[in-house]
């Protein structure tokens, strides 16, 4: 009987140690994000953030009138899927009266998986128009200029957005991946 439980103890040892092979056997370079996820940024022109100077900033303050925060989160990926640490993350949105100050503009940098993450007021809407509030998001990867918009905003609440370029068609998408244009 205690051969038996001796044999037993002995077992689960060398499964304890082999799981904690594999784990650390596992590459740091896979994406902390599923490939399926993994679809190119829609971009949107826009220019009215050149020649403005952006702030190393993760939270721009709030400005009188402001209803509330949005937070905007997600990875940025490059053309391969792959994260792309250490990427400027550049954002700007309206403040008082629907207009651009000093204070509209800010930047992050991804992290080593390459998720970034920044908050900021509410954006107002621009006078006399049509376009709903609105933050706008850039960044380049793999020399690829992304900017787009994030319109779906809500009072104190978060959007996840992964900043992906045109997808490298040069290459097989990983099993069970995204699929390729």
């Amino acid at each position: 009987m205690r051969t038996r439980s001796t044999l037993v103890a002995l077992l689960l040892l060398t499964l304890s140690v082999l799981l904690a092979i594999l784990l650390r056997s596992t590459p740091e370079s896979e994406s902390p994000v599923p490939p399926q996820n993994c679809s190119p940024t829609p971009v949107m022109m826009a220019n009215s953030a050149e020649g403005r100077e952006f702030t190393s900033l993760k939270d721009l303050p709030d400005f009188p009138g402001s209803a509330g925060r949005v937070s905007i989160s997600g990875f940025v990926l490059t053309s391969s899927c792959k994260p792309a640490p250490g990427t400027q993350v550049r954002f700007w949105a309206t403040r008082e009266n629907g207009e651009y100050t000093d204070q509209s503009y800010g930047s992050v940098v991804s992290d080593e998986s390459g998720r970034y993450e920044f908050s900021l007021p509410m954006p107002l809407a621009y006078p006399g128009s049509d376009v709903p509030p609105h933050v706008h998001v850039a960044a380049t990867i793999d020399g690829q200029v992304i900017m787009t918009e994030v319109r779906s905003l809500k009072k104190d609440g978060g959007v996840s957005l992964d900043l992906v370029p045109e997808l490298d068609t040069s290459t097989t998408p990983p099993e069970g991946g995204a699929d390729l244009p």
